[in-house]
């Protein structure tokens, strides 16, 4: 999988999560420490920037979620599992 596809993979599934749980871009700053400007870039509904292995766990951690739901590809399944 190239490498931006991956980066909008997780972006869009990071948003997913944060909706269907109802949290905020700015709870996930503060619970993973990446800050706000930077997530932001992460997340980006449109032009989504790289996000690194780190703030990738970080994200997965403040979540409290494997690392590796944040690149899944979506289905009827995991994302909403993952989400509850």
């Amino acid at each position: 999988m190239a490498t931006q596809a991956v980066t909008a993979l997780a972006a869009r599934n990071i948003r997913k999560i944060l909706e269907d749980r109802g949290l905020t871009q700015e709870w996930l700053s503060s619970a993973s420490g990446i800050s706000m400007r930077t997530l932001s870039r992460r997340i980006h509904a449109t032009h989504p920037n790289g996000t690194t292995l780190e703030e990738l766990g970080a994200i997965a951690r403040a979540l409290k979620i494997p690392m590796t739901a944040l690149i899944a590809r979506p289905s009827a399944s995991n994302i909403e599992a993952v989400a509850a």
